[in-house]
């Protein structure tokens, strides 16, 4: 789940708000944003945007991210 995932920055640092239903699956959009986020990447609408083609995450019984629609 990542359609109610919030994002802001407050000068140098990055607010995050994930909805409780995120809890209940095993990918979510915070394994596609914390990675970029931890090594300094600056997010934009404009990748969010190119993330929102895939749709959910299929729960494959082996993840095969990122060769899969999720967040594409």
């Amino acid at each position: 789940p990542g359609n109610m995932f919030m994002m802001a920055y407050l000068g140098n640092t990055v607010l995050l708000g994930v909805p409780a239903c995120a809890m209940y699956y095993r990918t979510t959009i915070l394994d596609v944003v914390l990675p970029r986020i931890f090594v300094g990447e600056v997010l934009t609408k404009e990748d969010f945007i190119k993330m929102g083609e895939g749709g959910f995450c299929l729960n494959c019984e082996v993840c095969h991210y990122p060769q899969c629609f999720f967040c594409r």
